[in-house]
């Protein structure tokens, strides 16, 4: 695989990973991590956690740390922008209302 299309495929993946990550942070099955952590230390937390898996892909897939690394922090921002994007989605009503 070129190693463009690798970095294209690791960031989806990366970004993939931080979405379920968030979740499992919240719920009590970590001891609800998330809300524990302040609010300013939570974007840390995500591209720290970003970096350590790029990283390992770097190492993994013999491709250079700083593409890898990149291609991570292009994964945080993904991530942020699909589950900023999911809560602003407007719930439609069970029953419409009359139209006056």
């Amino acid at each position: 695989m070129e190693t463009t299309t690798h970095l294209i495929v690791a960031s989806g993946a990366i970004a993939a990973i931080l979405r379920v990550v968030v979740p499992i942070l919240k719920s009590p099955l970590a001891n609800g991590v998330w809300g524990k952590v302040p609010k300013w230390l939570r974007p840390i937390l995500l591209i720290g956690i970003a970096g350590v898996l790029g990283f390992l892909d770097a190492f993994a897939f013999g491709i250079s740390p700083v593409e890898a690394i990149l291609a991570a922090f292009a994964a945080v921002g993904a991530a942020v922008a699909s589950y900023e994007s999911g809560k602003g989605v407007v719930k439609m009503p069970e029953k419409p209302e009359s139209i006056k």
